[in-house]
C-alpha cells in the first residue's frame, strides 16, 4: 500500500459486547470518496489498519469493494476462504456456520490428501515400480500435492499485493497442470480401449505437454491483464476480471473429454465376459465402483463447483470440498491399497513371492480382435479397480 493513497474518512466502528467470530454476512460500510477519482475498481480498494503489527500497516484481507461510484465506496468486509473458491464463478454469500465448516473441511481434506499423496509416491519409488504409468501417477501425484500445499500455505496471503499476485499465478498454472495431467489419464484409458496391441503407447511426449500447455495458457492470462490475479477476497482468480475462466473454460473442456472417455469406460467394463453371468443389479455395481475410482482420477468431480453458483446450492460446496480436498486419498486407495500389482511388488520386495507368473493369455487364434480387446482393458482395470 506505500504506493496508495487514501481518498475517503477513516471509520471505526465497535461493537459491545465484542464479537470474537466472523459476522454471519459481511459488514457494509459506504464510505465518501474524493470527486475525480477514477471509476475503475481496479484503482480501489478496502484497507483496514491492522494496530497488532509492528507498522501499523493497512491490510486488504478479508475486505473488498461491493458497489461504488464517483462520490462514494460501499465495502464488504468479514469472510473465510475455503476450497470451493477455486470453482466459482460468482461471489456467494454463506452464513458463519457454513463458512467454517467448509474451512474446516478444506484444511482437513488437503492435509490428509497431501499425506496420502506422499504416501503414494513413497511406497512406488521404494517397490521400485517403473511403467509408463507409474510415471504418469507419479507426476499427477506431485502436482496434485504441491498445489495443495501453496494452497494451504498462501491463498489467504493477501495482505501484500505482488506476493499475493505471485500465489495466485503459481495457482493458476499448478491446477493446470493437474488438469492436463488428469487429460492424460483420459487419453490413457482411450489408449488402453482401441490401441491395446501398441503396449503403453508413448506417454512421456504427452505427460511433457501437460506440464507445458499450462505455461502458454498462464502466460497469455497474465499478459493480458496481470491485475485478475490475487483480490482482497483471496490469492486466486478474480471473478469481477473475469480471469477465473482462464482456469474453468480449459477445465471444463478436459472434464468434457473426460466425462465422454469414462462413459466409454463404463460401457466397456459391462460388456466384458466377466460380467457376462452378473444380474443387472451385480452389473450396477461394477459400475459404480469403477465410477468411483476413476472419478477422481479424471477430474469430473470438480463440475460441482461450477454448480455451486449461490447459497441455495450449498450442498454442492460440500460436495465439492469434500470430495476434491480429500482427492489424494482417493488416488492413494485406489493405486496403493487395493491395487493387486502393488501388492505383489511389496511382497516380492520382501522376498516371499519367488516368480511372478504372468496374466495367463492362452487363447485361440479365433479369438476376435475386439474380445482380445475386452481382456487387456480387463486386466487394465483390474490394477484400478
Amino acid at each position: 500500500m506505500n504506493s496508495s493513497v487514501l481518498v475517503g474518512h477513516v471509520v471505526s466502528v465497535m461493537v459491545r459486547p465484542p464479537v470474537a467470530a466472523l459476522l454471519s454476512t459481511p459488514i457494509l460500510l459506504e464510505i465518501q470518496t474524493e470527486k475525480g477519482n477514477s471509476t475503475s475498481v481496479k484503482s480501489r480498494s478496502c484497507v483496514y489498519l491492522d494496530t497488532n503489527s509492528l507498522d501499523a500497516t493497512w491490510r486488504t484481507d478479508g475486505c473488498r469493494v461491493h458497489a461504488f461510484n464517483t462520490t462514494h465506496t460501499t465495502c464488504a468486509c468479514s469472510h473465510l476462504t475455503n476450497f470451493a473458491v477455486l470453482m466459482q464463478v460468482t461471489h456467494i454469500q454463506l452464513s458463519q456456520a457454513a463458512r467454517v465448516s467448509l474451512e474446516v473441511l478444506t484444511v482437513m481434506g488437503c492435509t490428509v490428501s497431501i499425506a496420502a499423496l506422499s504416501f503414494t509416491i513413497t511406497i512406488h519409488i521404494w517397490l521400485r515400480m517403473w511403467s509408463q504409468r507409474i510415471l504418469l501417477l507419479l507426476n499427477l501425484s506431485g502436482a496434485l500435492a504441491v498445489a495443495q500445499i501453496v494452497f494451504l500455505a498462501g491463498v489467504d496471503a493477501t495482505n501484500n499485493r505482488a506476493t499475493c499476485q505471485a500465489i495466485a499465478i503459481l495457482l493458476h498454472y499448478l491446477y493446470l497442470s493437474v488438469f492436463s495431467l488428469m487429460l492424460v489419464e483420459g487419453i490413457q484409458l482411450n489408449i488402453k480401449m482401441y490401441l491395446v496391441f501398441r503396449r503403453d503407447g508413448k506417454l512421456l511426449p504427452f505427460i511433457v505437454a501437460a506440464w507445458s500447455l499450462p505455461l502458454l495458457i498462464v502466460g497469455l492470462s497474465v499478459g493480458l491483464d496481470v491485475n485478475g490475479y490475487g483480490t482482497s477476497f483471496s490469492c486466486w482468480l478474480s471473478v469481477e476480471e473475469g480471469t477465473i475462466w482462464a482456469f474453468v473454460g480449459p477445465v471444463l473442456v478436459i472434464v468434457g473429454f473426460n466425462v465422454f472417455v469414462l462413459g466409454l469406460v463404463i460401457k466397456t467394463f459391462l460388456k466384458l465376459k466377466i460380467n457376462a453371468k452378473k444380474t443387472e443389479c451385480q452389473k450396477l455395481i461394477s459400475s459404480v465402483k469403477a465410477t468411483a475410482v476413476l472419478l477422481p482420477l479424471l477430474g469430473i468431480t470438480w463440475t460441482f463447483g461450477i454448480l455451486a453458483l449461490n447459497s441455495n446450492t450449498l450442498a454442492f460446496q460440500y460436495l465439492f470440498a469434500l470430495l476434491n480436498a480429500f482427492q489424494g486419498l482417493f488416488i492413494f486407495l485406489s493405486n496403493v491399497v487395493y491395487n493387486d500389482e502393488v501388492k505383489v511388488a511389496y511382497w516380492k520386495r520382501r522376498g516371499r513371492v519367488q516368480t511372478v507368473q504372468s496374466v495367463h493369455t492362452h487363447s485361440t487364434a479365433t479369438v476376435s480382435i475386439t474380445e482380445a480387446r475386452r481382456k487387456v482393458f480387463a486386466g487394465f482395470l483390474s490394477t484400478h479397480i
